[in-house]
């Protein structure tokens, strides 16, 4: 976006910190590369840092959710199922619009996926799971398992849904 104000990331990992799913709108200055680049990788593993430990998560349990401040970038997440969503952005994109915006978005998009489960084995194996990952292949090499077509639609859903 302009200046570099805006939605900067959505990532989804599960509760052992292995990312699913990871979509960045806007690249910070240092020009990320790949799934894989370093620095793309310490930022999530920063991300994770900020977040961790998860307390237990029994079931029925409140949500963990916290807010932080990473490389000058907006951080909030939440537990969902067995999920933990993150969202990160800067300017317009502040604290009160990642929470009640964006998360309930990404959230409302695991839960249709998942038949309401919100568990990462109905994220993973679904119908179309298999189709995407021979397509993704290699991308998909390195990085857990990363259903490209389903975050895809959910990328596309942000961008039509946020301001």
């Amino acid at each position: 976006g302009e200046g570099g104000m805006g939605l900067h990331g959505v990532l989804v990992a599960n509760q052992r910190g292995i990312l699913l799913l990871s979509h960045y709108f806007s690249s910070p200055e240092q020009g990320w590369g790949s799934q894989g680049s370093e620095a793309r990788v310490a930022w999530e593993q920063k991300l994770w840092a900020l977040a961790s430990p998860w307390p237990d998560s029994a079931q029925g349990a409140a949500p963990n959710v916290g807010v932080g401040f990473l490389d000058g970038v907006v951080v909030v997440w939440r537990t969902v199922g067995d999920f933990v969503i993150f969202a990160s952005g800067e300017g317009e994109y502040d604290e009160l619009v990642l929470e009640e915006q964006v998360l309930p978005v990404v959230e409302g998009l695991l839960s249709e996926h998942t038949d309401s489960r919100l568990s990462e084995a109905n994220l993973l194996h679904t119908d179309n799971y298999g189709k995407v990952s021979d397509e993704a292949g290699d991308d998909i090499a390195g990085c857990a398992h990363l259903c490209r077509a389903r975050f895809h639609r959910i990328v596309l859903v942000l961008d039509g849904h946020l301001p």
